[in-house]
């Protein structure tokens, strides 16, 4: 059996988007740093063999990674497949981090631009250039060529706000005209956000709703509720080495990855108590559980039925 993992390689980020939790303290509970090749290399030299994939991204700007390269190189040549799916912004100035992208084959990059223009697009991205996205794209595209490569695929995520929607029918011209892969719609995180034109933003993007709570009315579903999945699909590692479950969560299980090795830390009493819960959800989690502490932990309790979670 190999697993897939979330392995967050960099929590630092060059940007200050006002919604994000990270940069809303300067000691977050998952702390701020990044993945050591050294650890990294250990880690792949004991556990490689049972891992298939890995997720790179989650809760910073993985390329602020200065080991970022040889982590890419390393896993490559160890067949391990890699992944920047939860996203990137892009504004990085290294075209060797661009090279390498596309040399060891990451399978997917999803970059996280909002707006077309730089009014639109800093409003949110603070401190962000949105014409150095757009140029990186442009030289990903161009090495891919050159190389004949497919990936990385790239997939542009723009976040829908008020400061967003009125360039939606610009950023699909803008993503024909860089040849990008994709361009994808999320929901913003902002509860008062109200779209100034609802139909005609749901027949440009193809949203059936705009915002989480319309959401939640029309299907009976939390938004983006999958990530308890992660905790048997894809389970998250933290930077350190900690075991933190899902994309979400911020707080150890109390196990350390890179101590005690990966099979060992995902069959640990507390993680298994999570994964028992998301099963069956007949009891409560102990309050020292972090799943016990989630916002999603507490929502789900209210609105969803048994095993509606890990559902096909």
């Amino acid at each position: 059996m190999k697993y897939n993992i979330r392995l967050d390689i960099c929590t630092l980020c060059n940007l200050n988007c006002p919604a994000c939790s990270m940069r809303k303290t300067s000691n977050p509970p998952n702390g701020l740093g990044y993945l050591k090749f050294e650890d990294f290399k250990k880690f792949i030299d004991r556990d490689g063999d049972k891992i298939k994939y890995i997720e790179i991204s989650n809760f910073g700007e993985p390329f602020l990674n200065p080991d970022a390269i040889k982590i890419l190189e390393y896993a490559h040549s160890h067949n391990i497949e890699l992944d920047c799916g939860n996203g990137t912004n892009l504004n990085i100035n290294n075209d060797n981090i661009l090279k390498a992208i596309v040399d060891n084959q990451v399978r997917t990059l999803t970059v996280s631009c909002d707006g077309v223009t730089q009014e639109a697009y800093e409003k949110y991205r603070v401190n962000g250039r949105v014409e150095l996205v757009f140029n990186n794209i442009k030289k990903l595209v161009a090495y891919k060529k050159e190389k004949n490569s497919k990936y990385p695929i790239i997939n542009w995520q723009y976040i829908l706000r008020e400061s967003t929607e009125d360039e939606v029918e610009m950023a699909f011209a803008k993503a024909k005209e860089l040849e990008v892969d994709n361009l994808f719609f999320k929901l913003t995180w902002e509860k008062s956000y109200v779209p100034k034109d609802p139909e005609r933003l749901k027949d440009l993007t193809g949203l059936q709703a705009l915002t989480r709570n319309e959401f939640k009315e029309k299907t009976g579903k939390l938004y983006k509720m999958e990530r308890c999945k992660q905790l048997f699909d894809c389970p998250t590692i933290n930077w350190n080495g900690e075991l933190l479950g899902c994309c979400s969560n911020k707080h150890t299980f109390g196990v350390n990855v890179f101590e005690v090795g990966l099979e060992n830390a995902l069959n640990f009493s507390t993680f298994m108590d999570s994964k028992n819960w998301v099963l069956n959800m007949s009891t409560d989690l102990d309050n020292n559980n972090p799943c016990a502490n989630c916002k999603q932990y507490k929502k789900i309790k209210d609105f969803l039925q048994p095993n509606t979670i890990i559902k096909k």
